[in-house]
């Protein structure tokens, strides 16, 4: 009995000390300028690799997967967010980054993906409750939006409306950023280059907390003007909507 139930024990640290097997999968997908390519070896052990704006810059570490969750264990540390640590491995087969929330699809010869956030995933959160001190819920007030709103966003993406064509999303593949000043200015740049200069101001009405932008206009210059509405913030993520009716856009913002 005892010889036996050694060979027991020694059979089960074996067998514990096998690396976890898994199917092997590979997913792709494309968002700023950049095409990423994640392979999930059988032994547990990945590889990040990618081309493009970011570089040719490969990251390799450890994972594991509990039910529809794949977990990082390693190696994504410096990767300046473009690698998370957890996963959704979605039932419509796609990968989800559960840290920017872009999806990759799986990989397949000469199949290309373009990357989406995926806000349909996003924590549910009620749409402008109290902010309270030290929390990061959403603001109430409008001066609390303000604080919100103000300083520097990434514009991720804009659904646009049309009367004449079919409702569809535009991905920003150009690194535009909005930065809200704390002093009233407003700027939309893209890398090495100012879009926009203006002003910015938060009102509301009966419909809602509004975005006046605006600038001083020199002799010469033609007057710039844009009137959005603050769908949501919750100082990670904001959602702005301009125009109306059948030729309205919605802008979809993070920060960096």
């Amino acid at each position: 009995m005892i010889l036996r139930g050694a060979l027991l024990l020694a059979f089960s640290l074996c067998y514990l000390a096998l690396p976890a097997q898994y199917p092997e999968r590979s997913y792709s997908g494309s968002w700023g300028r950049t095409m990423w390519t994640y392979h999930f070896f059988g032994d547990g052990n990945y590889e990040r690799s990618s081309s493009g704006h970011f570089g040719d810059v490969r990251f390799s570490g450890n994972y594991v997967v509990r039910n529809d969750t794949l977990h990082l264990l390693s190696g994504y540390n410096a990767s300046s967010g473009t690698l998370n640590e957890f996963y959704l491995l979605h039932e419509d087969s796609m990968l989800v980054d559960l840290g920017n929330f872009y999806d990759y699809a799986p990989s397949a010869a000469g199949r290309f993906h373009m990357s989406r956030k995926r806000y349909d995933l996003m924590p549910a959160q009620p749409l402008i409750p109290e902010m309270l001190p030290g929390t990061d819920s959403v603001a109430r007030s409008l001066h609390g939006k303000k604080i919100q709103i103000s300083g520097s966003w990434k514009l991720d993406s804009t659904f646009v409306h049309k009367v004449y064509t079919n409702d569809r999303m535009r991905y920003n593949s150009f690194g535009t950023e909005y930065l809200l000043h704390s002093d009233g200015t407003f700027r939309i740049s893209e890398p090495g280059q100012v879009l926009v200069l203006c002003r910015w101001s938060l009102n509301e009405d009966e419909e809602g907390s509004w975005i006046l932008l605006h600038d001083d206009t020199q002799p010469g210059q033609a007057a710039y003007s844009e009137r959005l509405l603050l769908l949501f913030t919750d100082s990670k993520r904001a959602m702005l909507r301009g125009g109306s009716g059948q030729g309205s856009y919605t802008y979809y913002l993070s920060r960096h």
